[in-house]
């Protein structure tokens, strides 16, 4: 098949951790929308591995995947985004197994948008928040 640029394939876990969040009657109605968007751009760039190079702080050097760009488009900082990021995540996981399925089966099909859901899901010690 084709190559993707990481940004085809930024755009696409995008598209599907929006429509994971759409499914997520709690989470959608308890976030704004702004929210949402900006913690699956945060969890679509983790995912890929795009960072901003490590930060090293006392106890390890870990993965930064938030940017002062992006944090002044957004307004959002990368510590507002953990909560949702992390429900983000779970949602993620869980995907194949529960009523989210069909989400799930939209996204690794043979559609317009290519196969990406069943790629790596992270643990969540890997997604650049301080624990």
């Amino acid at each position: 098949g084709m190559g993707h640029t990481t940004n085809d394939l930024l755009e696409r876990f995008l598209y599907y951790f929006l429509d994971l969040s759409l499914l997520d009657y709690k989470l959608f109605v308890s976030n704004r929308p702004s929210l949402l968007t900006a913690s699956s751009v945060y969890l679509s760039r983790s995912t890929l591995g795009i960072s901003e190079g490590p930060i090293s702080d006392r106890s390890s050097a870990r993965k930064i995947f938030w940017s002062k760009t992006l944090e002044y488009y957004t307004s959002y900082a990368m510590k507002d985004l953990e909560c949702t990021v992390k429900d983000l995540r779970m949602l993620h996981e869980e995907a194949e197994d529960n009523e989210f399925r069909n989400v799930y089966k939209k996204h690794t099909g043979s559609s317009q948008r290519g196969s990406i859901a069943h790629r790596i899901v992270l643990n969540e010690s890997d997604l650049g928040f301080e624990m």
